[in-house]
Parts: structure tokens; C-alpha cells; sequence
């Protein structure tokens, strides 16, 4: 029988917490959310106290497929590897503890909107399921992530991102309008793939949840977002598709799927996108 990804993710665990400069381990993303496929990856997050040096990560790791990825500098470190005796992916993060506490400074004591994705070290925070902590301090952070949403983080999310989907000169909106009429495929979904990051913001911010990230939002809002449009999943649909292809229709669909939000926006007292 093949060992199941948490119980093999615990032992990987166990060898990073070898090494001292390790603080915590934990999973999160769809291995923590139950929404996990057959072919997920498992999502670790290191958190330490500084660097690791390479070959302590490497034997961590072992045993891993000779395809393993080690010490990428994309968005954050990483190290990438298929264990080599269960087949199953690992992305293994490594996050300083100095900057995870500022994300979640940045979240609870001095509120800052972004244009999308806000949320989503908080949220990756607040399902992930420790499985090292040396000190206590992740279950600290973690307990600081399950308070309640800040009223302030709420409502700089939602003028931030309704401001520059529509209520500003150069909008998403806009730029999508002028991309179609270039017949610039590249800006069109390039832009749409922004105003939907924007929407989505908007979306959980409203519903004083979280933002999930970039997997499987549609889902997520339609579980966890009692305050959407009725036909939000339908009107994605239709900007996508039109977008896709540049379809003149592409700004229409656009400004349908914006005008939806605004019920919910005034009803809760903010400025109609």
C-alpha cells in the first residue's frame, strides 16, 4: 500500500526539524484543505530562521526522483522533488520567520489592500497543519491568523481593487477595451487575468474571508462567499471565453461581471465599482 501523503510529508518533516535553523514545518494548500487530486502536489512551507545551507536540504529530501529541482529563486525558495519510493510531488517552501511575521503584521496591525491576493499568506497560514514546531511559535501565528477579519484590511481591499477595476482613468476595464479594439490578444487576457484577481479580492474581502489564491477560486468563493452574484460562475465563464478569442463583446462582458458586484457593495455600505 502506498504511504499516504501526510503520513509521508511527517517524515520529511522530521529531518528538516534536524536542523536548528528550522523553526516550523507545515502543510497547506489542497493536502491541509481535503482538496487534494491524485495528482497534487504536497505543499510544505519551511519556516527558519535564516538560509539552510543547500546539502542539508538535500539530504532532507532523500530519497527524491533524479529530476529534483533544488534551490529555485522564483517567488520564494524552493526546493522541488518527486520522492522516489511513493511518486508523490513535494514543493517544499522556505520562508524566513522574520518575513512571515510582517505578512501578518501587514494583515493585522497595519492594514494594506493589494491589487489581489491580499489574503492568501493568511489563509495559507490559517488551514496549514503544523507538523513541527519547535518553540511554539507557529502555533502562535497561526492562532493570530484564526482572528476575526479587521474591518480596516476589509475596506482597503475593497477601494483599492474596485478602484482600479473601474473607478480610475487607465482601469482594467479600460486597458481591456482598448486591448480588444487593437486586436492585442496578449494585453486582453493579461488584463482579464488582473481584473479577475481584483474581483476576487473584492469578492472575499466582502464575505470577510481569506483569499484562497489562484487555484480553484470559483469553488472556493461559491463555498465560502454567502455574498456573490448569482451568476458569477456563468459570467466568468462568458468573459474568458470572449476574451480568449478577443470577441468585441469582451468589454461588455467585462462591465456585466463588475456591475454584479454592486448590490453587494452599496448593501454593505462601499462604493459601487
Amino acid at each position: 500500500m502506498t504511504l499516504p501523503k501526510l503520513e509521508l510529508a511527517r517524515q520529511i518533516a522530521a529531518r528538516y526539524a534536524e536542523i536548528p535553523l528550522v523553526r516550523a514545518v507545515a502543510v497547506s494548500g489542497s493536502t491541509a484543505s481535503q482538496a487534494a487530486e491524485p495528482g497534487s502536489d504536497i505543499d510544505m512551507y519551511v519556516y527558519v530562521e535564516r538560509a539552510i545551507p543547500l546539502d542539508q536540504r538535500i539530504v532532507a529530501a532523500q530519497p527524491y526522483n533524479p529530476d529534483a529541482e533544488f534551490d529555485l529563486q522564483l517567488f520564494e525558495t524552493t526546493d522541488n522533488y518527486v520522492n522516489a519510493e511513493t511518486g508523490y510531488p513535494l514543493d517544499v517552501l522556505f520562508r524566513w520567520v522574520s518575513w512571515t511575521e510582517g505578512e501578518m503584521a501587514r494583515i493585522f496591525d497595519e492594514p494594506v489592500g493589494w491589487l489581489g491576493y491580499t489574503t492568501s499568506v493568511w489563509y495559507n497560514i490559517k488551514i496549514a497543519l503544523p507538523l513541527f514546531d519547535r518553540d511554539g511559535w507557529f502555533a502562535g501565528i497561526q492562532a493570530k491568523a484564526k482572528q476575526p477579519y479587521p474591518e480596516a484590511l476589509r475596506r482597503a481591499i475593497i477601494e483599492k481593487n474596485t478602484l482600479v477595476a473601474r473607478r480610475t482613468m487607465f482601469s482594467y476595464l479600460q486597458q481591456i477595451e482598448k486591448a480588444v479594439k487593437r486586436g492585442d490578444l496578449v494585453s486582453v487576457n493579461h488584463r482579464i487575468a488582473a481584473l479577475l484577481a481584483s474581483y476576487f479580492d473584492i469578492l472575499f474581502a466582502l464575505n470577510r474571508q481569506p483569499n484562497p489564491g489562484e487555484k480553484r477560486l470559483i469553488s472556493f468563493a461559491e463555498t465560502l462567499c454567502p455574498l456573490r452574484p448569482e451568476q458569477m460562475r456563468p459570467d466568468i465563464d462568458t468573459l474568458l471565453r470572449l476574451g480568449g478569442t478577443g470577441d468585441p463583446a469582451t468589454p461588455a462582458a467585462a462591465q456585466h461581471l463588475l456591475d454584479q458586484l454592486n448590490p453587494l457593495l452599496t448593501a454593505e455600505g462601499f462604493t459601487a465599482v
